[in-house]
């Protein structure tokens, strides 16, 4: 009785560490303590449920973590060397090894990966920060240039602002002068009118005289014409009655207008003294001079200054553009603005411009429109119309890197286009203690 007892007692004890043992596979460490004791209560209800029997008890699976029973329960993958993590209980022995330490599996079904991932995600999480020490220290250097520059601009700004007003005065004053020359010459040429008025008239006169003659010889041609004509008709009409033939029809011709010959030799007039004085005037020395002297004015020295202060309002309307741009927070993408970024594809390459225009070949996908989402996305909308689609727009994703480099570009929808590019303004020194914690030891 006595072995019998100590054999009963022998099997109780096995059973229940293999019990045990089965009930924590899959569970995790601060969810042991519910587990312990091979039974679990369902959440929500009363039901008790037998822990990893390959039964599903409970609705929600929680007490098959270790099985496969239940399709909605969670299997812990301890993955001792990586990181751990949860996977679908359905997953378990389904012959795929999904936990890195293989425990999702039979032993030895699976080889322990977990060092491997670990090294492999050590050495992006190494890259990340190498890229955002690179990165922030690049930010550094531009926040020093920043504040160099903007100093300059300001300075800048105020002189061009003096040398606008100096430079408008001075075209103003010139084209005053501009102005009293052609006066001058206004003044001049009614002078010479005056001087000329009877000289010219005699000319004209002359001319007169001369279209007269013309015309009179020109009338009595055209009047010996007629008469020929007139002669030959009757001599043909008479020629017909001697041979007894029909006579021609005289062909009737409308009746001529008459002519106002002293309206004629008015307009010959004037015509005369307009040519005869605009030659006179052209030949005169002194409004050559006064002619001269605005049209040197105005071709040298009032075009250089209207040139000169051109130039100044572009530079200055430039500096006003920068120093009102919004460049982000503490300016940190200041180093950006107006700097031009490409990328090539097979098929086309895109150009972005910041804080301007972005292209794709020489079609414009969108017009510099603001931030988005903190001042990580940069929008570009108002592009050239697709065809039977909206207008192309772009959106660009800043992420964090010591350069900055368009790393690729993509159409997720119709001529709505989306830029990933990697810049040191988009590097935050708050991520650096969380890719430190990343890393595993």
């Amino acid at each position: 009785c006595k072995m019998t007892c100590l054999l009963c007692a022998l099997l109780f004890a096995v059973f229940c560490v293999t019990v045990s043992g089965n009930a924590l596979k899959g569970v995790a460490p601060e969810d042991i303590q519910f587990y312990q004791s091979g039974e679990i209560t369902c959440p929500g209800t009363s039901i008790k449920g037998v822990v990893n029997d390959d039964y599903c008890d409970c609705p929600d699976g929680k007490d098959e973590p270790g099985t496969s029973a239940c399709s909605n329960g969670r299997f812990y993958c301890v993955n001792k060397g990586f990181k751990p993590h949860f996977i679908t209980s359905s997953r378990v022995e389904d012959n795929i090894c999904d936990c890195c330490d293989g425990s999702d599996e039979v032993a030895g079904k699976c080889t322990d990966t977990c060092s491997q991932k670990a090294a492999e995600l050590n050495a992006v999480t190494l890259q990340e920060i190498q890229d955002l020490e690179a990165g922030l220290e690049k930010q550094k250097q531009y926040a020093e240039e920043y504040e160099k520059t903007l100093v300059e601009k300001k300075q800048r700004e105020s002189e061009l602002e003096k040398q606008q007003t100096t430079k408008e005065e001075l075209v103003a004053s010139l084209e005053a002068s501009a102005a009293a020359w052609q006066t001058q010459i206004d003044t001049e040429r009614e002078n010479l009118k005056s001087a000329f008025k009877s000289v010219v008239e005699e000319e004209a006169e002359v001319r007169v005289a001369e279209f007269i003659e013309r015309r009179a010889v020109q009338m009595a041609e055209a009047e010996a014409q007629a008469q020929a004509e007139k002669e030959r008709l009757l001599a043909e009409r008479k020629e017909a009655e001697e041979r007894g033939e029909p006579l021609p029809e005289e062909e009737e011709k409308p009746a001529s207008e008459p002519v106002d010959l002293e309206a004629q030799n008015q307009v010959e007039r004037e015509n005369a003294i307009t040519e005869i004085m605009r030659k006179k005037l052209d030949e005169s020395e002194s409004l050559k001079v006064l002619i001269e002297a605005k049209k040197k004015l105005e071709s040298e020295d009032l075009q250089t200054a209207r040139n000169e202060l051109e130039s100044i309002k572009n530079e200055l309307k430039n500096i006003k553009e920068w120093l009102s741009a919004d460049l982000g927070p503490d300016a940190r993408f200041s180093y950006m603005y107006g700097q031009t970024f490409k990328y090539s594809t097979h098929e086309y390459e895109y150009t972005l411009e910041a804080f301007n225009e972005a292209k794709q070949g020489y079609t414009s996908i969108g017009e510099w429109e603001g931030w988005s989402d903190n001042y990580t996305q940069m929008k570009f909308t108002g592009g050239t119309r697709c065809w039977g689609g909206p207008d192309r727009s772009l959106t660009v994703s800043l992420v964090c890197g010591g350069e900055t480099q368009v790393l690729e570009i993509k159409e997720p929808a119709k001529c709505e286009y989306s830029m990933k590019v990697k810049t040191p303004g988009a590097c935050n020194p708050q991520d650096m203690e969380k890719l430190k914690a990343q890393l595993i030891q």
